[in-house]
């Protein structure tokens, strides 16, 4: 799926995750559920996203703080003052992912700047002067090496308080959320592989790539950086006016 040394395969990936939508789409069919995949909220979308991606042998890891905000020596933010990234994939499940604030941390103690919060591990050569970029472990990988990932789920059919119907916010959501998460991506110098993972419902295939264009046009007036996206379709059961699913992965 990656080589350290080039991009990571995007139309893959969003070949695994259309598989893995398709997989639970099917078994939504059988149990003649009521609700599909378009009734499911952003977050309970994260789970199955995570899984699919899981499945094919990378690491996932849900819910990891952005690299470039480490603060200064004697303040750094703990974990609740961080942005954090929806998903953060690594070339398989055994490789997790460093962490440049410990690094910094245990540097500060270096320095004498450290504090009671945050103490150094056992482990820190303390005869090691600081290094300007936190050294990975032996199985760690760097931050600019992962992908990292936001994940957006936007619906033109959806439930407004327990009622099926239009969604009277959808051309903003769209826009809305993939300028967001855009912005966000370009803002992180130590993201490399970085992309927004929209996944769309609506009536029709036509539909679905008229709208992503026009959200992705809007998106350069907004002087956004992100690269040729990529995508990946499959057909719903039409419950409340979607037929189709298509991922779109906008790599920054």
């Amino acid at each position: 799926m990656a080589n350290h040394s080039s991009m990571w395969d995007w139309p893959r990936l969003a070949e695994i995750v259309r598989d893995g939508l398709a997989d639970r789409e099917r078994l939504l069919r059988e149990e003649q559920a009521v609700y599909g995949l378009d009734s499911l909220r952003e977050l309970e979308m994260h789970p199955i996203l995570a899984d699919s991606i899981l499945a094919q042998g990378l690491g996932v890891w849900r819910e990891r703080a952005y690299p470039s905000m480490v603060g200064t020596p004697g303040a750094r933010p703990g974990k609740s003052a961080r942005d954090r990234c929806d998903l953060v994939l690594t070339p398989s499940p055994d490789i997790t992912l460093a962490d440049p604030i410990e690094t910094h941390r245990e540097q500060d103690w270096l320095l004498g700047k450290g504090t009671r919060e945050h103490t150094p591990s056992l482990f820190v050569d303390l005869s090691t002067p600081p290094s300007p970029a936190p050294m990975p472990g032996l199985r760690e990988i760097l931050p600019d090496d992962a992908a990292w990932i936001e994940i957006k789920v936007v619906a033109q059919f959806a439930f407004t308080h327990g009622v099926p119907g239009p969604n009277s916010a959808y051309s903003s959501e769209l826009t809305g959320s993939l300028a967001r998460d855009l912005a966000k991506l370009n803002s992180e110098p130590l993201v490399r592989h970085g992309a927004v993972m929209l996944v769309l419902f609506t009536q029709d295939e036509r539909t679905a790539e008229h709208d992503v264009s026009i959200a992705l046009h809007r998106c350069l007036d907004r002087d956004l950086r992100f690269r040729a996206p990529h995508s990946a379709r499959f057909a719903i059961l039409d419950r409340v006016g979607n037929a189709r699913c298509t991922i779109v992965i906008v790599p920054t």
